[in-house]
């Protein structure tokens, strides 16, 4: 598997989902934050599954472990208050949790997510034995941790689909997503990137299902990120000023997962995946349109973007 899914900090979340499993998580030992397995949990769920996000955790309860997690704390310390977290569970499909500050409106909208259960099927493109092909995760269909106070600057500069700059809590919010998984018996995190910046940053720990667009990530990162920045390259992508063996190059929609269960690992642990990756980063060669680049780059300008 890449060298790059070591990450410094997957240490840490694995040490921390097993401390929120057995400590102050379930039974806080702080009278200020005691609460019963149905405050967390809810009562009467059979009856009532829509008032529980995911189908299993309370308004109150994800309250509760915001704080507990030290997530309202690292807001807090960004100068945020008046917290307040926002669900929508109508949709069993698509359940949306939200935070504002002071007010709930969307110019005090600082993080928003999008997520569902998903069933998925594995059929490797290559030999490789396990023990189920049929899996459920966790679901992202959207993610965004946003600060509407501060503007875009050249060293912070404008992301594809941003419009605000980022909060820096990434980390924390997959911490939380991780844990969940765990406690739902969800099998992974899957996502579908939509713009490169989004993969290149989720690749510290997901790589894509097919080994085929693994090797095109790697392929653009080697070839882009030679030359231009990360925001430079996500928006030539993005704008169609990037060549793919010569020719134009179109954004892929495709499926990233991080693996949480042994047969998922076992999975891109395959001789035959990292292979196939190899052998699809070599034949994959990517190059910056540089006329039609600086084209856009004056229509940027003008919409103030800054690279």
């Amino acid at each position: 598997m890449d060298n790059s899914k070591k990450s410094p900090y997957r240490k840490r979340l694995k040490l921390l989902s097993r401390w929120l499993a057995t400590h102050s998580f379930w039974k806080p030992r702080q009278p200020d934050f005691s609460f019963s397995e149905e405050d967390f949990f809810g009562a009467n769920m059979e009856k009532a599954p829509s008032l529980f996000f995911l189908g299993y955790y309370s308004l109150h309860g994800i309250d509760l472990a915001l704080r507990r997690n030290g997530f309202y704390a690292e807001l807090e310390r960004r100068g945020f208050t008046d917290l307040e977290p926002i669900m929508d569970t109508h949709d069993p499909f698509r359940q949306r949790l939200a935070i504002y500050y002071q007010q709930s409106d969307p110019n005090h909208l600082i993080a928003e997510t999008v997520l569902r259960r998903k069933q998925i099927a594995l059929h490797p493109p290559f030999r490789c034995e396990l023990p189920q092909n049929h899996f459920e995760v966790l679901y992202i269909e959207w993610l965004c941790l946003q600060d509407p106070r501060k503007s875009f600057t050249k060293e912070r500069p404008r992301l594809p689909g941003q419009q605000h700059p980022g909060l820096g809590l990434a980390y924390r919010v997959l911490e939380m997503l991780i844990f969940a998984c765990k406690q739902l018996a969800l099998s992974g995190i899957s996502n579908i990137p939509e713009y490169f910046h989004n993969a290149q940053m989720y690749s510290v720990s997901a790589s894509y299902i097919n080994p085929e667009f693994e090797g095109k990530r790697r392929a653009i990162a080697r070839d882009l990120l030679a030359g231009h920045s990360l925001a430079s390259a996500s928006w030539a992508i993005d704008l169609n000023c990037v060549l793919e063996n010569g020719r134009p190059f179109q954004w892929f929609t495709e499926e990233q997962l991080l693996p949480l269960v042994k047969p998922l690992h076992r999975y891109f642990n395959c001789p035959e995946y990292e292979e196939m990756v190899k052998e699809s980063e070599a034949q994959y060669q990517y190059q910056v349109d540089e006329k039609a680049w600086q084209d856009k780059q004056r229509v940027l300008e003008k919409l103030g973007v800054v690279l």
